[in-house]
């Protein structure tokens, strides 16, 4: 049998989905590193010397001449947002399968751009919505279609964040720049909610900076914040079910729950990744996917890097078939979801739904 070669992969950006990316390419026998990029040429000249692979000045990062040059079949984006759309759209005309970090875009016009690009490019294009592959949110999704809560009613997410207080200020404390908890959590959240419930008909919401609109960066200099670290949504999903979602910085104790209420019962996942299920007149119950995994040894056993792994396999086997992704986020998925918070923004701004 003829040995099938590895896709070569190019990383663009190396903070710290960067670098997850590039591990990850490197742990698996089936991938090789075609280059690296990044907008810091001393970081991105010293990742690429420990990796021996080239260094592409972000200018250059996913060109035609690029691609070709390091016979790369696949880039992988870990830009910051605003980068998002005009790299992924370059590297998916010029033939290329495309991985890229969430939020997808800055605005739903780009996110339709891209996924416009990736269908008539035919390549496969995915957004890092790795919750969708963490086991304890698969439970989950299966419990609600097996009807465990009966018919889904309201659902709850509630995430606080204490650290955020503390932060250096950086890029992500720019809202011209992507940054903020909407587009930082809130796109794995309604990603997840809509993989779980459906389509979202309608969001409304509001955006606040309550952990200080002044930050120092890591050399002292005082920089201005405008982005949000917190905020409030209402989603109205097609199928009646109302959602309540709260990302905050404000509280001083870290938590994570995720609740959904139905007719017959309700299910709660808790930071813990174990869900405690309610039906009606029943005693709780607990539900727990832990265990490792034993083809990710090496690999911290929490709710985002493992998922990223599972969710980079079903890139790789879409990337050789051809085949549509069963689970992980597609652009078109990717496209909805940025809709969702593009909503919500006007809502913040007093412009109603639309």
């Amino acid at each position: 049998m003829e040995d099938v070669l590895p896709l070569r992969v190019g990383v663009v950006g190396l903070g710290l989905m960067g670098d997850v990316m590039v591990r990850a390419v490197q742990q698996r026998p089936d991938l090789e590193l075609a280059y690296v990029s990044e907008a810091d040429p001393g970081l991105g000249a010293e990742v690429a010397a420990a990796a021996g692979v080239p260094f592409v000045p972000a200018a250059d990062a996913a060109t035609s001449a690029t691609l070709e040059a390091t016979s790369a079949d696949v880039v992988a984006i870990a830009t910051p947002p605003p980068t998002h759309a005009p790299l992924a759209i370059s590297a998916l005309r010029a033939g290329r399968s495309v991985l890229c970090e969430k939020p997808m875009a800055m605005s739903a016009p780009e996110a339709r751009a891209m996924a416009a690009a990736a269908q008539e490019a035919g390549r496969t294009a995915v957004v890092d919505h790795q919750l969708r592959f963490n086991p304890a949110r698969i439970r989950l999704r299966e419990l609600v279609a097996d009807g465990y809560v009966g018919t889904p009613v309201h659902v709850s997410s509630v995430a606080y964040f204490p650290k955020l207080v503390d932060q250096p200020w950086t890029w992500w404390h720019r809202r011209d720049q992507g940054g903020g908890l909407l587009n930082e959590y809130g796109s794995h959240t309604v990603d997840l909610l809509r993989w779980i419930l459906g389509e979202v008909a309608w969001a409304t919401g509001a955006l606040a900076t309550v952990a200080g609109d002044r930050r120092a960066r890591a050399d002292g200099r005082v920089e201005t914040v405008d982005s949000d670290d917190l905020a409030q949504l209402h989603l109205q999903f097609a199928s009646g079910v109302t959602a309540d979602v709260l990302m905050s910085a404000a509280p001083s104790y870290p938590e994570r729950r995720l609740e959904i209420h139905g007719t017959g019962g309700s299910l709660v996942l808790g930071a813990d990744d174990v869900i405690t299920g309610t039906r009606r007149g029943q005693v709780p119950e607990e539900f727990r996917d832990l265990e490792p995994d034993p083809s990710l040894i090496g690999w911290a056993d929490d709710t985002f890097t493992q998922p990223f792994v599972r969710l980079l396999d079903e890139f790789v086997r879409c990337v050789r078939t051809g085949e549509t992704p069963s689970v992980a986020s597609t652009f078109e998925d990717g496209w909805r979801t940025i809709e969702v918070l593009d909503q919500v923004r006007r809502s913040a701004r007093g412009e109603g739904v639309a």
